[in-house]
């Protein structure tokens, strides 16, 4: 029995089984029930007495499957949800339910919603994670592994999640402003982790006869930046002299991350009056 040349392997699982002069294609089809291996292949060729063949070797993957998710990094602030897309995609005919996982931090509640997908095979199946991010986590930049397991199989991705805030200050904390006269004071937020969210600001306990303006109402920190407003502070004639606690008060997405700073200020008792005073040299007058 004489052995042929190589058969040469091609695309779509087919191979080529020369038989000079002629040519000839043979596709292997591998159904879902096949078992993952290695085998030898033998492509035989008979013309009446005569017997010629090849051998090919075929392997058979194990069926896996592969776990990715977008964005890659995410900022989220305190009080504040945000979500990744996670997808599972089907390798070598893979098609059994994948059970996900992320990384716990403290004051992060992750949903998955699905918690468990199914690929089709070749195909993709998709969740969304939804991380709750509460006011008792701590800000800062934090790695997430979000792992997919199935049929002792896992495969796993990495994100970003940068938990955000902001801190409030004044400039001065502490203000001296008379009767019909005004005061300023500068309000400063500074991005804490990224933060980027727009800032509401307001004053309470404002003293009678004390009325308030800002520049700007609403600022916006840029990333890991501040960002500034001056409050005009009017004292009126009605103003009672004193000394005042102020509150100022930083609030985004709609109130629900607040921050608050104080400020003193001293109304001071007005000097007295101009006024003058009559004496006479003698109390008596003596008229002749």
């Amino acid at each position: 029995m004489a052995i042929m040349p190589p058969c040469l392997p091609i695309a779509n699982g087919g191979l080529t089984l020369t038989l000079a002069p002629a040519t000839s294609t043979v596709y292997v089809n591998v159904t879902p029930s096949a078992s993952p291996g290695t085998y030898d292949l033998y492509l035989i060729g008979e013309a009446g007495a005569r017997e010629h063949f090849c051998m090919v070797t075929l392997r058979i993957p194990e069926p896996s499957f592969t776990l990715s998710v977008s964005p890659s990094s995410l900022i989220v602030n305190l009080n504040s949800s945000g979500v990744f897309n996670i997808n599972v995609t089907s390798i070598n005919g893979f098609s059994s339910p994948v059970t996900l996982s992320v990384t716990h931090i403290p004051g992060v509640d992750g949903v998955f919603n699905p918690s468990i997908v199914t690929p089709p095979i070749g195909g993709v199946a998709s969740s969304i994670l939804t991380l709750n991010v509460s006011d008792e986590a701590e800000p800062g930049t934090y790695r997430l592994e979000i792992t997919g397991e199935a049929d002792g199989l896992s495969d796993s991705a990495d994100a970003t999640l940068r938990i955000a805030d902001f801190s409030l200050s004044i400039s001065p904390t502490s203000l001296t402003v008379s009767i019909n006269s005004t005061g300023s004071v500068t309000v400063t937020a500074t991005s804490i982790s990224g933060f980027n969210t727009p800032i509401d600001l307001d004053v309470s306990s404002l003293p009678s006869g004390v009325s308030a303006s800002f520049d700007a109402e609403t600022i916006t920190p840029p990333v890991d930046g501040s960002s500034s407003s001056t409050l005009l502070l009017n004292v009126s004639g009605d103003a009672e002299p004193g000394v005042y606690t102020l509150t100022i008060i930083g609030s985004s997405s709609g109130s629900i991350l607040r921050h608050i700073a104080h400020l003193s200020l001293t109304i001071p008792t007005p000097p007295p009056a101009p006024d003058f005073t009559l004496d006479l040299s003698e109390t008596t007058v003596k008229v002749k």
